[in-house]
């Protein structure tokens, strides 16, 4: 029981981190709405976002059970020098 509440507690906690450096990073941006709709398409633009996935597989296995998966994919970018941005995914 106690590990499973730990284990609710972090994720809720990672998830509102993740969603308040988002949110950051969108409302560091001054710029217009056509420039953050152009970013947001640019693959290796200077900014963080943080896409879910969220996937139901149902009659998996030999119970005929429903698998649940959750893919969270972080991208986060780092500047090297004024001419290099290293982007993790």
């Amino acid at each position: 029981m106690e590990y499973t509440m730990r284990t609710k507690l972090l994720t809720f906690l990672t998830v509102a981190v993740m969603m308040a450096m988002a949110t950051s990073a969108q409302a560091a941006d001054e710029g217009s709405q056509a420039n953050l709709a152009q970013q947001a398409n640019n693959p290796i633009a200077n900014m963080i976002s943080v896409p879910f996935q969220y996937n139901a597989n149902f009659n998996i296995g030999p119970y005929d059970r429903t698998q649940q998966v959750l893919t969270i994919q972080p991208v986060i970018p780092f500047e090297l020098s004024q001419d290099w941005l290293l982007v993790t995914r």
